[in-house]
């Protein structure tokens, strides 16, 4: 309530207003937190949890999906095989991304059709093994925060926070330190894509986090900045845990191909 209503509400709307923006104190008043299931797929026996729409936690798991099709570690990691169809799964999980989702609440957009068995072997017979296709343009960004926590009684937290770009929108409210983010930036003007701009409407954004189980614990917690290469980095680490037997700094520091 100290943040979005009352006077640091109106002192922030007034500093949008100023910047020559269209924020009201009743857009900030009107604003509700949505506390969602996370999606998740089976991955090679795990169970992994991703962040939901309008978060792009569901190219990760379409991205597993499509890669369990094929046997990662009789390739070798990062062999040119490995790399090259998974970075062919990056890109039509982008492209699904692109054509399908947007904000769920005003998109006829179904999440889970994504995520099914059926619908990765599609997509995996697209995948030409020896010629690459255009990828989808990646969005840039460079201040994204994140961080994981667990406890003595097994509780864990995965958490990712962004103002977007360097000083996100670089407006600044004034007297209060709030630097207010550019994530508006993933709306699009085109009518035909689910992101088009509209009023009440939630872009889909980069921001994801994810829980890899296994037999019912947590097992994999796991994040990073990086705005699209999130989901590709995300994918590298788990493959390398869970494919490649690698030790989890030895998955966070291997060579990473990250493919716009």
């Amino acid at each position: 309530a100290a943040f979005y209503e009352g006077a640091l509400a109106q002192r922030i709307a007034d500093g949008v207003q100023a910047a020559g923006g269209f924020m009201t104190a009743g857009d900030l008043a009107s604003h509700r937190a949505d506390v969602l299931e996370p999606l998740s797929v089976d991955y090679r026996g795990h169970t992994v949890y991703e962040t939901p729409p309008n978060s792009q936690g569901l190219i990760l798991l379409e991205e597993l999906n499509i890669v369990e099709g094929y046997d990662l570690a009789a390739w070798g990691h990062l062999s040119a095989d490995a790399v090259h169809h998974m970075v062919e799964a990056k890109k039509l999980a982008f492209e699904d991304r692109q054509r399908f989702a947007g904000d769920p609440s005003v998109v006829a957009f179904e999440p889970k059709r994504l995520l099914t068995k059926e619908w990765a072997a599609e997509r995996r017979a697209a995948i030409d093994p020896q010629r690459g296709r255009p990828a989808p343009a990646a969005a840039p960004t460079h201040d994204t925060t994140s961080f994981v926590v667990a406890d003595r009684e097994g509780n864990v937290c995965s958490f990712i926070q962004s103002i977007f770009a360097h000083w996100g929108s670089a407006v600044a409210i004034e007297g209060t330190g709030i630097i207010m983010n550019n994530r508006m930036r993933g709306f699009s003007l085109d009518p035909a894509s689910p992101n088009v701009l509209a009023p009440g409407k939630r872009t889909m954004h980069t921001l994801n986090t994810y829980l890899v189980f296994r037999d019912g614990r947590p097992y994999i917690i796991g994040n990073t900045p990086g705005a699209d290469f999130q989901v590709q980095t995300n994918l590298q680490v788990i493959t390398g845990i869970i494919d490649y037997g690698l030790d989890p700094q030895a998955a966070i520091d291997a060579a990473r191909w990250g493919d716009t």
